[in-house]
């Protein structure tokens, strides 16, 4: 014998026919109920259907009527069966072969976990419903028409396999994944169909963690505007649902520790925070992950009128043309501590305090203004002025290649034209190992900024204005290497060369591979210019033969992209056919070839070099612009 000892209403339809989740159990288990869904059919019957939303944020998710809808939160709420009924709930009404969509994930082998979830539910909700598994098809079919395709893509490369492509609904499974929102803002050009009155709308489901946190969370402006429609000039409306494993009454029925088998699961407390809890206030996956706190690195802004006169200000600089360029105005304490909105700041000697900064983009993802070196000098003296510290900041370090003399025939650089404004700087450490010393530079003072259990602080630490947005939307999140744990990715997206790859230098012609650990300069389409930071990229990673016109051959990973026509760059997987930039050549194949391991480097500020056979191609990026920052913490002021 059951009896119902709780009823969890999901919706009332338009006829008054109410859905529900049923709590059943025997009498001798009262406390232990088991679920199971239960509706009224056109005759009033009773009967279960094979899937039932849960009522809150599922039932939110599947019934909002934005045309971009993200559905977010910790672990357990049920994104992805809901992600996948959102597309299913359109099927059956007479869209037929119309309703057409396609399901991302970034990577091939988690398109599996997807599959396994509709073939759990769709069968037995849809009588004759079928999966394709041909790696050409890969897709779910209904009787009646409707299709859903089942895809991978990794950048804006892979677009090109989907141009012109009509997909009126678009599912993207762990957002996060991607590291920056390109490919995800080109496929909506996608999202239509041609047939009248077919809806169009763009799902996505995540975690609030991954290498793409940032541009996520800037994008559905998380948390403040959870539940909101984000209405901007010029764009379609989005919004973002939270859900919670409170919720998924179903889920702890049946797993009642589930909270604390993700707690346990979690590689840090701040990842652990990410996955119980959908926080996106903390770092996750990533260089800081366990040490970022934003209740103690984060500070109230500080006017002028406030900085003790024993306080230094000191700036750094991050060279950028193309890219963002990067510029930091920085308080070290002399442990003259002052209180700013009830907050006690500068209390230790040697405080570091970002003050405010500038960054030079043009609001598209690592996308440079291109000023000129004498603008952007004069720009730091103008926003020194309004400042009111004039006069009063010291000459701080800078990127190295503003020294570097620029092929125009002047025999001048960046800081030749800076300095004629009257701005000057100190050379950032970039001998070898660098990078890491500032790394755990940035760590140390991190983790001196937590005070102890007695609520204090001896050894100086990192603290950041609220005014820096871009140093918190970029910094916070930085990811570690899958190569170099000790280190950051070499770029979002992994573009990397066969370690025999011969790049020409200004010392001689050498496989990219020997070129770890050196210095030296690489030829660009403007000359002679630096290098640094070539290193191993991936281990046995996939790779791909580009064979140009002429015979010659270039070995790259598929996404590796190669400068054509007048300066555009292409992915290696989408070159055939293409002209190459400067000289008389094409791209005429792209085949698989063995995996290899891959490497890469870095040439700031221009972010390509040329290779033995005269091709041009992408560097590895720094995925922030913020490495000045990085790499001059063991010399920010000396004595330091």
């Amino acid at each position: 014998m059951t009896d119902t000892i709780e009823t969890r209403v999901v919706y009332v339809d338009e006829m008054g026919m109410p859905a529900a989740w049923w709590g059943l159990c025997k009498e001798e288990a009262l406390d232990d109920p088991v679920w199971r869904p239960f509706a009224l059919d056109e005759k009033g019957d009773v009967y279960s259907p094979a899937f039932l939303p849960l009522p809150g944020s599922q039932m939110l998710f599947l019934e909002c009527p934005v045309f971009e809808a993200l559905y977010h939160g910790n672990r357990g709420p049920g994104k992805t069966i809901t992600l996948l009924m959102d597309f299913a709930r359109d099927v059956g009404k007479g869209y037929g072969s119309s309703w057409r969509g396609i399901l991302f994930r970034r990577h091939f082998k988690d398109l599996d976990d997807v599959v396994k979830k509709m073939e759990e539910f769709f069968p037995k909700m849809f009588p004759g419903w079928k999966f394709l598994r041909s790696k050409s098809e890969y897709m779910a079919m209904w009787p009646t028409g409707e299709a859903l395709l089942i895809r991978h893509i990794r950048d804006e490369d892979d677009y090109a396999d989907y141009h012109g492509h009509e997909y009126p609904w678009q599912g993207w499974e762990e957002l996060t994944q991607w590291p920056d929102d390109k490919v995800f803002k080109l496929m909506q050009s996608c999202c239509r169909s041609a047939q009248p009155g077919i809806p169009s709308r763009v799902r996505a489901t995540t975690n609030p963690s991954g290498i793409g946190h940032s541009w996520v969370k800037k994008r559905y402006d998380l948390p403040q505007s959870d539940g909101q429609v984000l209405k901007l000039p010029g764009q379609m409306p989005r919004v973002a649902i939270r859900g919670s494993l409170r919720e998924n009454f179903l889920l702890l029925s049946i797993q009642p520790h589930y909270e604390i088998i993700i707690q346990n699961a979690a590689k840090n407390p701040a990842q652990a925070k990410a996955w119980i809890e959908g926080d996106w206030n903390v770092t996750s996956g990533g260089m800081f992950d366990d040490l970022w706190d934003h209740k103690y690195h984060v500070i109230p802004s500080i006017s002028v009128s406030d900085i003790p006169h024993s306080w230094t200000i000191t700036r750094a600089y991050d060279h950028g043309q193309s890219h963002p360029f990067s510029v930091g105005w920085w308080l070290e304490s002399s442990g003259e501590g002052i209180i700013v909105d009830g907050v006690t700041i500068g209390n230790v000697r040697g405080d570091l305090i970002l003050w405010m900064e500038w960054y030079g983009t043009t609001g598209e993802e690592n996308t440079g203004i291109r000023m000129a070196a004498s603008k952007i000098a004069q720009g730091i003296l103008d926003r020194e002025d309004d400042a009111g510290v004039r006069g009063r900041v010291l000459d701080g370090p800078a990127d190295t290649e503003i020294y570097t003399k620029v092929a125009t025939g002047t025999g001048r650089g960046p800081s030749d034209d800076m300095e004629d404004v009257g701005v000057t700087w100190e050379r950032a450490d970039k001998s070898r190992g660098s990078r890491k010393r500032g790394w755990e530079k940035l760590r140390t003072l991190m983790s001196n900024a937590i005070p102890g259990k007695d609520g204090t602080r001896e050894l100086p630490g990192l603290f950041i204005c609220k005014n820096n947005k871009h140093w918190l939307e970029l910094a916070p999140s930085v990811p570690r290497s899958e190569a170099d744990q000790d280190e950051i990715p070499a770029n979002y997206e992994d573009h990397c060369l066969h370690p025999d790859t011969l790049v020409p230098t200004s010392e001689g012609v050498f496989p990219i591979k020997k070129l770890v650990g050196k210095s030296d300069k690489v030829m660009t389409v403007d000359g002679w210019m630096p290098y640094y930071g070539a290193r191993l990229t991936r281990k046995d990673t996939e790779m791909v033969e580009i064979t140009f016109s002429d015979g010659s051959t270039l070995v790259c990973t598929p996404d590796h992209k190669i400068m054509t026509g007048l300066g555009g760059m292409v992915g290696a997987s989408c070159s055939v056919g293409r002209c190459l930039y400067g000289i008389d050549r094409r791209v005429v194949r792209v085949k698989p070839v063995e995996s290899s391991d891959s490497y890469c480097l870095t040439v700031p500020s221009h972010g390509h070099f040329m290779l033995s056979n005269g091709v041009f191609v992408s560097n590895c990026l720094d995925m922030t612009r913020y490495r000045a920052t990085w790499e001059v913490m063991g010399m920010f002021r000396k004595g330091f």
